[in-house]
């Protein structure tokens, strides 16, 4: 049984991040990791140009994660009010599948093409059934 995970975040370990630095003699770009970047007195040659990059320590990383926006009490009435597809269902059907890439004018024919055969108001089983059924 698989379940949806809410709030999963990714561990403290950032070492494996990189970052781009451009170099100031030749313009070529060269990349560094954070596990790098934190060492004291690291330097680096620029590939192209021989150019000695001396970057600025970085002592840490803070993630900033975006909250999702919550339904407001007028969708939240109105799904439990409308018979059928509600508005917090397919707003979530089409948050989903524009992470995947999809189109708005797409999402609603998948979405509601996978309804009539769904038939319940539950985000997980219409994606899924629109993925597999329409999705290319």
């Amino acid at each position: 049984m698989s379940t949806t995970m809410k709030d999963l975040k990714p561990t403290n370990d950032f070492s494996n991040i990189s970052f781009k630095y451009m170099c100031t003699e030749c313009g070529c770009n060269s990349w560094f990791t954070l596990k790098q970047l934190q060492i004291d007195g690291f330097k680096d040659v620029c590939d192209v140009c021989n150019n000695i990059f001396e970057p600025n320590i970085i002592e840490t990383i803070e993630i900033i994660f975006k909250d999702r926006p919550k339904p407001e009490k007028a969708e939240i009435i109105e799904s439990v009010q409308q018979e059928g597809l509600d508005t917090v269902t397919f707003n979530a059907c089409r948050h989903t599948l524009r992470t995947f890439g999809y189109y708005d004018k797409d999402i609603e024919d998948m979405i509601q093409q996978s309804y009539e055969y769904v038939k319940e108001n539950d985000a997980t089983a219409l994606v899924k059934y629109a993925i597999e059924n329409f999705g290319g």
